[in-house]
């Protein structure tokens, strides 16, 4: 069956539509994994800085305390500090193991699709 002229611009028009559509699919797309890593980084950077002030509190209650057990403040301190040098040196041999899976599970998270 021939196509008649009057078909072609019925077909340019679909196909103009089509393209339309799927660029606002991409546009659409693209503005919800934004803010999907958005708010995901903002609560993470919000639980983060909760720890982090957990840590520094807890640290230096443990500082007193084995300066209490220890009879120096100076010597509890020197402890967590020690804690602190020993936990370093560990995570500087495992650095690469424990980057490979903050890499794993950071491309996990952006590509899983919650629907």
């Amino acid at each position: 069956m021939a196509e008649s002229p009057e078909d072609k611009p019925d077909i340019i028009f679909l196909v103009k539509e089509y393209v339309g559509t799927r660029i606002e699919l991409f546009k659409l797309s693209a503005i919800e994994k934004a803010t999907g890593i958005g708010s995901s980084a903002a609560t993470g950077a919000f639980i983060a800085f909760m720890l982090l002030f957990a840590l520094i509190f807890g640290s230096a209650a443990l500082g007193y305390y084995l300066g209490d057990v220890t009879g120096s403040n100076a010597m509890g301190f020197g402890i967590v500090t020690l804690i602190y040098f020993l936990l370093g040196l560990i995570m500087i041999f495992i650095k690469s193991s424990v980057e490979k899976k903050l890499v794993d599970i950071m491309i996990k998270s952006i590509f899983n699709k919650k629907k």
